[in-house]
């Protein structure tokens, strides 16, 4: 797993106010822009902005979402090199997303995480509950195709690279080395020698042009149909508690929030 650091600040809210002066949230740059451009609004100050019409609502009342995110490592405080660590993986957090699409607006397990303790937590810690829910759930990493795991696809395609190559370069390996492919290959895949290259060719799994569903996707499936989405997330939040002892959480997170099934208990909780 490749982790890298941003440039800018993980959180840039900035406070978005109704026209009688209440709270309504914190919105991103981009989302700012497109109310100050279309005269939705005024800028009162660099953070902070007034909305000009009546919102339908009454404004986010849930006391997590409406404060403003710091910019420092949860676990340790460092303020620079910082990246978005998902407390709930991102291969867990996509298929979630898609079940529960409030969840993705809710940012609750999105922390700001210096790259070093980053590192330290998937390196040390998160690879371990990986395996744990692997076994537990009977999904590999990999994901599978057409019912078989990936792992396999890839040990199935080098067996055919390898009849590949006796077939086309027979003449110039050692047959010492023949010898060695032959009998790897008698165990597998001991009809190799009736293919033509062509035949062996088309022999080659493509994930892409197959069946293919990746583990995250398999999981939360389960998860879903066992309604047990809830445990699951307070599972990683709990494992990130107990193995970085997080120093410089924000207000008001907690390991029992839940996954909102609608918008209206998002927005209405306390």
């Amino acid at each position: 797993m490749t982790i890298e650091h941003r440039e800018g600040k993980i959180y840039e809210g900035i406070k978005v106010i109704g026209p009688n002066g209440n709270f309504m949230f914190y919105g991103v740059p981009k989302k700012i822009k497109f109310y100050l451009d279309k005269n939705l609004a005024r800028k009162i100050s660099d953070d902070c902005i007034q909305l000009t019409f009546t919102p339908n609502g009454p404004g986010c009342l849930d006391a997590f979402r409406s404060q403003n995110r710091e910019n420092y490592c949860v676990v340790c405080g460092k303020e620079s090199r910082l990246t978005c660590h998902h407390v709930v993986p991102f291969c867990y957090r996509r298929e979630l997303c898609r079940v529960f699409p409030n969840y993705e607006i809710d940012f609750h397990d999105c922390l700001a995480v210096c790259i070093d303790c980053h590192k330290k937590y998937e390196q040390r810690h998160a690879v371990k509950l990986y395996g744990v829910i692997e076994s537990l759930f009977g999904v590999p990493l990999g994901g599978v195709i057409n019912g078989t795991t990936f792992q396999e696809i890839q040990r199935f395609n080098l067996n055919v690279q390898w009849a590949k190559t006796l077939l086309k370069y027979k003449d110039k390996i050692p047959l010492k080395r023949q010898e060695e492919m032959r009998q790897k290959l008698s165990n597998v895949f001991p009809d190799y020698a009736k293919y033509s290259l062509e035949e062996l060719e088309e022999r080659l799994l493509d994930k892409d042009s197959y069946d293919y569903r990746s583990h995250g996707e398999l999981v939360i499936e389960k998860v879903v149909a066992q309604n047990t989405q809830d445990a699951f997330v307070q599972t990683w939040r709990k494992h990130f508690l107990e193995t970085m002892q997080p120093r410089f959480l924000p207000k008001f997170w907690e390991v029992k929030r839940p996954v909102f099934k609608t918008r209206q208990e998002l927005d209405d909780y306390r």
